[in-house]
């Protein structure tokens, strides 16, 4: 999305080398062959696909019986075009074992046929460092509006400095499916689930990604 939207980035890197494109039809392989692998667009094609993960709630949001092992997740597909984004595709949903759990990056892969062309795309996603990143972001957000003392011996702090990994227990996907407004790039959001506070924490709302929700401690006392 960085190279897709031109954003701005506070160090100069390295350039953004975009991920190669496969044979139409490897994406259910486990591995690639070279031969799969196709040829650099002689006239600068590349798809502007972006690709996020649409994930379960937290396990301190359901209240369903689950095998944490089998927990399933949806791959979450735009076309992001500089004036029009084409429509939102949600797949059915996947199941790979421990996916929220494993220290192993996810490989996600699509066959996908954009301007007439058939091609796929595959991208690790670090499903951990994904849901870390979230747990920081929500805890800086609280901290920010409501005070460190809230939250300096909170369990989100923990996970946030690494001494505890179970961050299917308080990340995940927001609940109900809920959505933010889309007139920003990135939105963030306080509620009340029951007993506890939580934090939406919706990355590139305005194109309608997925949004994710943090447990962050106990719902606040009410006067």
């Amino acid at each position: 999305m960085r190279a897709f939207l031109n954003l701005k980035r506070k160090k100069k890197k390295r350039p953004i080398t975009m991920p190669p494109m496969f044979a139409h039809g490897t994406a259910p392989q486990t591995t690639i062959e070279e031969s799969d692998l196709l040829p650099t667009s002689t006239d600068g094609f590349y798809p502007r696909l972006f690709m996020m993960l649409a994930l379960e709630p937290s396990i301190r949001l359901t209240t369903a019986d689950i095998v944490l092992s089998q927990r399933p997740f949806r791959l979450w597909l735009r076309n992001v075009e500089k004036k029009t984004p084409g429509p939102v595709v949600l797949t059915d949903p996947a199941i790979v074992a421990n996916a929220y759990t494993s220290p192993m990056d996810l490989m996600l892969s699509a066959d996908l046929t954009v301007e007439g062309r058939r091609f796929s795309i595959r991208q690790k996603f670090p499903m951990l460092k994904f849901m870390r990143m979230l747990a920081k972001i929500a805890y800086c957000f609280a901290v920010a509006e409501r005070g460190i003392d809230r939250y300096k011996d909170s369990e989100l702090r923990q996970l946030v400095q690494g001494s505890r990994d179970d961050y299917h227990n308080f990340v995940g996907g927001a609940l109900n499916g809920e959505h933010l407004t889309d007139r920003y790039l990135h939105h963030l959001a306080f509620r009340e689930r029951d007993n506890r506070a939580t934090v939406i924490v919706h990355l590139f709302s305005s194109y309608n990604a997925p949004a994710y929700e943090v447990v962050i401690g106990p719902a606040l006392e009410r006067v």
